[in-house]
């Protein structure tokens, strides 16, 4: 297979998956498409603050903000109560935000290696993006393996804040 058409990775804007093992020409680990991670990806920030240095965005340091689980209404308002690092902006992430930290290279949590975070669950976490074919539902992210799904906006899951 001709590779040269996948050589030019720091013009694309998504990370690669940092998988290395090869088990077919042509497979995420002969071609390791995508931009590199910079170093480092993530920094703690000394007040229960992370940022990601990929995304630019800042992450609560806990990944439990609701101290269990809570609905989709009370996820997004919960936000309002964050005060992490003396910043009031915080909100629950969107889709693409929340899958931005998946590292499908890891499990238990599917997270970059080093990172800093606290609480995180094996379990799903919600984003404040509706599932556009059910405005009943919206997408969650598993992070024991970065499953990414949908669930009805009544169940609850876990709650992470960004800003």
């Amino acid at each position: 297979m001709d590779h040269s058409s996948f050589e030019n990775n720091r013009l694309s804007t998504v990370l690669h998956t940092d998988q290395k093992k090869t088990f077919i020409a042509g497979d995420d680990g002969d071609l390791r498409v995508g931009k590199p991670c910079p170093e480092p990806r993530i920094t703690e920030n000394g007040d229960d603050t992370v940022t990601d240095h990929f995304s630019g965005l800042m992450w609560a340091k806990n990944a439990n903000k609701a101290n269990g689980k809570a609905d989709w209404e009370h996820a997004i308002l919960g936000a309002g109560n964050c005060t992490d690092g003396g910043h009031t902006n915080w909100r629950l992430p969107n889709r693409i935000e929340l899958e931005s930290l998946i590292d499908l290279g890891k499990f238990n949590p599917a997270l970059p290696a080093g990172h800093p975070f606290t609480g995180v669950q094996p379990s799903y976490y919600w984003t404040s993006t509706t599932f556009a074919n059910n405005g009943d539902h919206a997408w969650v992210i598993h992070f024991y393996i970065g499953f990414v799904t949908h669930d009805d906006k009544g169940g609850s899951h876990y709650v992470w804040y960004v800003r």
